[in-house]
């Protein structure tokens, strides 16, 4: 196993325990939507085939503010009396693959984001947690990596 491998076992083993004593509060998945037709406005979502990235990663809402039903926010809201919050969050720590006992560990980036096929896919990541109580469906802005670990920025606009 080479230093690099090292870190990133270790960086794993962190995340597992930090999950197995509810260290880390969100669920995130990656994976593909599929859709009725080209993703449009009439487009319907046929189905979503997602993985769950285990060990959990460290997830933190960076900008946006999820709101209550006439909780306190800044928006007022629509005639129709509903508001739409873009929400940014960074999914930090997801470590970078290893192999122990021709056993592969962790991800790469195109693992996270598949590549889609045609135009009635596309990639998503999901998450859920104390501010997402239903799953939100994020797209990713960006991501960074280091020879250890991914971080990935996701945005999503939700209505309320």
């Amino acid at each position: 196993m080479t230093p690099i491998e090292a870190q990133r076992q270790l960086l794993y083993n962190e995340l597992v325990f930090c999950q197995s004593i509810g260290c880390h509060e969100y669920t995130v998945k990656y994976g593909v939507q599929q859709f009725s037709s080209a993703i449009s406005n009439d487009a319907s979502l046929s189905s979503t085939s997602s993985t769950t990235l285990s060990p959990k990663p460290v997830v933190k809402l960076v900008s946006g503010n999820p709101v209550a039903y006439h909780g306190p926010s800044e928006y007022l809201g629509t005639s129709s009396g509903q508001q739409d919050a873009t929400l940014v969050y960074e999914i930090s720590r997801i470590p970078r693959s290893f192999t122990v006992d021709a056993t592969t560990y962790g991800y790469e980036i195109d693992d996270l984001l598949p590549a889609v096929t045609d135009a009635t896919q596309r990639a998503v990541i999901l998450i859920t947690g104390p501010d997402a109580p239903s799953e939100l469906v994020c797209m990713v802005k960006s991501f960074r990596q280091t020879a250890v670990h991914i971080t990935l920025t996701v945005e999503t606009t939700t209505e309320y």
